[in-house]
């Protein structure tokens, strides 16, 4: 009777062994494929690179609207072309000369990348923020500025070209004082 008992245990060991097993992958495979686990992620892939005469980056400069940052460390004109949503063509270019800003008298060694930033409400006419800044290095000084834009949302979808500045929201120093707000001097 021992040894009937022993293996009827046995048995029903295995077999309990073999149902958590199961009732283990069934759970593990309904999780790993949950409606959270399927939702579209947000792609945020903001990018910059730099090369002898030119440095270019990307950002996000509204829902759906990417920006491109092109400097050309020769002249120190720095631009951003913001693509049409509809059609993908070039809807604005927002321009500026960083060498005044950076405190330098000559092109030199540039180092740029972008970061998000959302500024609070709308300035008027239909204009909106940026929700990018992109940040230009001066390698020489150390001198560092930030620059935005505002543009017409409802202008760029009906497809109608819009030019601007892109004006300096913060620079400082990075060797020795620190960096202070620009109150458009």
């Amino acid at each position: 009777m021992n040894r009937r008992l022993q293996f009827c245990f046995a048995l029903a060991g295995i077999a309990l062994l073999i149902a958590a097993s199961g009732v283990g992958s069934f759970l593990g495979a309904r999780y790993s494929h949950s409606a959270a686990n399927n939702l579209p992620l947000p792609l945020k892939a903001d990018t910059s690179t730099k090369g002898k005469t030119l440095s270019m980056a990307t950002g996000s400069v509204s829902a759906g609207v990417e920006g491109l940052y092109v400097l050309d460390h020769a002249s120190g004109n720095l631009q951003c072309w913001i693509l049409n949503p509809r059609n993908g063509a070039v809807g604005g270019i927002f321009q500026a000369n960083v060498l005044q800003d950076l405190g330098a008298d000559k092109a030199g060694e540039f180092i740029m990348c972008t970061g998000g930033f959302v500024f609070q409400g709308g300035v008027g006419n239909n204009a909106v923020p940026s929700m990018s800044v992109v940040y230009v290095a001066d390698e020489s000084t150390g001198n560092v500025v930030g620059y935005s834009f505002n543009f017409n949302r409802t202008e760029l979808n009906r497809g109608v070209m819009q030019n601007g500045l892109l004006q300096a929201v913060c620079k400082g120093p990075t060797r020795g004082a620190t960096a202070e707000r620009d109150q458009g001097k």
